[in-house]
Order: structure tokens, then C-alpha cells, then sequence
């Protein structure tokens, strides 16, 4: 439902003043486990099923959330690294993709990719961050950001076999 989970229009998101909140709707992960948004989450303890975030800002005191809906999968090449916003493509027909799972109010958002280190810039920006496919052209650990008007609302650690 998008009216549920509106588009983050407004929000400048950059750290330290921003963060991502975790809750599931099992016992799977504490519930609202932080971390700050740009560091790296590790959704190797997160079993398979259906998980919401909320991305937050906090400006002059006033924090805002835009929740986000995501799944964490549990099937061929997500063993390794079963991110719950980036699904690995193992296979050898695909030339080492990453798909980015359908998530609402990502639709004016752009992904991009880097390496471990920061400095290549593996891909250009994609138009339309919701269900696009992005392809690597070798296999290595990669950083995949979501950008909202040039700030980066969401960073994750992409380990690509």
C-alpha cells in the first residue's frame, strides 16, 4: 500500500545524524535494533520472511521515519551473504547481477555501486531503484548505495561470488 509507506521526498538522509531501524514481525532480531545508515548491516542472522525498517532523520531535535517494507530470501546464492535489500544472481547466465528487491518509495531513487574501497565507481546510477537489476562485470565485495537527491539514504556491503 504506497499510502502506508510514502516516498522519502524530504529527507536528507546523512550520517551520523541518520539511522536505520530493524523490527520483524517474528522474535528473529530485537526489535528496533539500530544501526547508523552507511555502515554496513549484516542480514546473515535475519531468518527468511518479511521484515519492515524505517529510515530516520533527526533535524534540529525532530526526527522523521519513512518506513520501508523488505524480504530476506532463502534460496541459491544467498547463502554467502542473504542481504534483505539486495538479491544476489548467481546465475552464470546473468554475469554476476544484483537485483534490488521491489521496495515502496524507492521509485525516484538511484543505485549505485563501488568498490570495497570507495574509489571505482563500478556502474552508473540506475534511474529507478525498485526492482532494477544491476550487473557486475566481476565478482568482489561492493558497496550498493540508494541516493535520493544526491544524498545516500541507505548503504549496504554486497559480497558478489
Amino acid at each position: 500500500n504506497q499510502s502506508d509507506f510514502p516516498a522519502p521526498v524530504q529527507l536528507m538522509l546523512q550520517p551520523p545524524v541518520s539511522w536505520l531501524n530493524v523490527s520483524a514481525d517474528s522474535d528473529t532480531i530485537p526489535e528496533n535494533s539500530s544501526i547508523t545508515v552507511g555502515c554496513w548491516f549484516d542480514a546473515a542472522t535475519l531468518s527468511p520472511g518479511n521484515y519492515f525498517t524505517s529510515v530516520s532523520a533527526m533535524t534540529s531535535g525532530v526526527i522523521s521515519e519513512i518506513p520501508v517494507r523488505f524480504t530476506v530470501l532463502n534460496d541459491v546464492g544467498m547463502e554467502q551473504f542473504p542481504s534483505p535489500l539486495f538479491k544476489i544472481l548467481n546465475n552464470p547466465a546473468f554475469n554476476h547481477q544484483i537485483k534490488v528487491l521491489s521496495t515502496s518509495g524507492w521509485e525516484n531513487c538511484l543505485v549505485g555501486v563501488m568498490g570495497i574501497d570507495g574509489s571505482s565507481i563500478v556502474l552508473p546510477h540506475t534511474p529507478d531503484a525498485a526492482g532494477c537489476i544491476l550487473t557486475i562485470p566481476q565478482s568482489g565485495v561492493y558497496i550498493v548505495s540508494v541516493r535520493k537527491y544526491g544524498k545516500i539514504i541507505l548503504s549496504e556491503k554486497v559480497i558478489v561470488k
